[in-house]
């Protein structure tokens, strides 16, 4: 019986790393195709994001658009659609000053969730990038 307890606790951390792992293949398709594997982020647009009466709050969404500002140290940045603006904050992106150095890009795809500031407005905390190339865009 005192196995038990330990097979228990190695279940459970087991899953989280699996869940870890799935999040980890989804950050790294996105950033290379512009789609994930394991989830089904919806796309939405800056409207839907301010809007909002908190369904999407920490659910994970993909947003799509220009880059309007992008901040001194490439810790967020600003991006904007036909319907808006939004902040996008880059902490928790791996590289993106890498990423965002590119030139040959026209549009930006981002992977996150949306959050609340301390004044309750929304912004997007980044876990993937994905650049749209000019010639996608046409």
């Amino acid at each position: 019986m005192k196995i038990l307890p330990l097979l228990l606790v190695l279940f459970v951390s087991s899953c989280t790393e699996v869940e870890e792992l799935k999040k980890s293949i989804d950050h790294g398709s996105f950033s290379w195709s512009g789609g994930t594997v394991f989830s089904e982020p919806s796309l939405v647009t800056t409207k839907e994001i301010h809007f909002d009466t908190g369904n999407l709050l920490g659910r994970e969404i993909i947003i799509e658009g220009k880059i309007e500002s992008l901040g001194k140290y490439d810790t967020h940045l600003v991006i904007s659609d036909e319907s808006g603006r939004m902040l996008v904050v880059l902490t928790h992106v791996e590289d993106a000053n890498r990423l965002l150095a590119e030139e040959s890009y026209e549009r930006l795809r981002v992977l996150g969730t949306v959050e609340r500031g301390k004044k309750g407005l929304p912004y997007i905390l980044a876990k993937a990038l994905n650049l749209i190339s000019q010639e996608d865009v046409k």
